[in-house]
């Protein structure tokens, strides 16, 4: 079984804002997040948004994942990223967890990935205009 953190940013891929929703609810309620993982994983095949397949796209694959992560679509625009990257900072920043280390570790993972789309994004040359 893969990791955690690559277990929620398929997740995050797949389901996009849905599912970093979905992780924040889980968080709040006091859950696991494995346990919405678990349940995405479940219901993967069968629920699991389809993906438009072989439908030609001007933009690379890359950086329609990355955009995913804060539940856009392109074209998008860099400033727009910024807001959402902020505003999801701020919401799982890991200080807020420092008293739960579960949700700790968690946070700190999904602060990773919006950290680790926005670097990419940044540096995307389709994103500089």
């Amino acid at each position: 079984m893969a990791d955690l953190g690559t277990r929620i940013f398929r997740l995050v891929q797949a389901w996009g804002a849905q599912g970093m929703e979905a992780i924040e609810q889980a968080l709040k309620a006091g859950n696991r997040v494995e346990e919405v993982l678990e349940d995405f994983e479940q219901q993967q095949g069968s629920q699991e948004p389809a993906p438009e397949k072989n439908k030609p796209t001007p933009w690379p694959q890359e950086l329609v994942e990355d955009l995913a992560v804060f539940g856009l679509h392109p074209p998008a625009t860099l400033e727009k990223v910024k807001q959402l990257r902020k505003a999801a900072l701020q919401q799982y920043h890991p200080d807020h967890f420092q008293q739960e280390p579960e949700k700790l570790e968690t946070a700190k993972q999904i602060a990773q990935i919006y950290n680790q789309a926005y670097e990419r994004l940044k540096k995307h040359p389709q994103m500089q205009n």
